[in-house]
């Protein structure tokens, strides 16, 4: 993973193991880390500015997309508070 404009990065610990890294300016979710995954980032694929070169494999956090938008692939679905908890779908 490459990062630019660190400088403009903040973060906190959302639990004791996961970090959520942030704009400063903006407070937009830039990536998230995991203490037992270190070699995982969580990158919301919107922050992304070239295409994806793989389908996602996970669905993180259903339970707060937009009402509008449909998941419509079958990839395991998280959600909950944590946004990494089991669903039913």
């Amino acid at each position: 993973m490459s990062i630019s404009g660190e400088a403009f990065l903040s973060s906190f610990h959302v639990t004791p193991n996961v970090t959520r890294h942030f704009c400063k300016v903006c407070g937009s979710h830039v990536y998230s880390t995991d203490l037992r995954l270190p070699k995982i980032a969580g990158v919301p694929a919107g922050v992304i500015e070239a295409g994806l070169s793989a389908l996602p494999q996970t669905h993180y956090f259903v339970n707060h997309k937009a009402e509008w938008h449909t998941i419509s692939d079958v990839v395991p679905q998280f959600g909950g508070e944590s946004g990494a908890e089991p669903t039913a779908a």
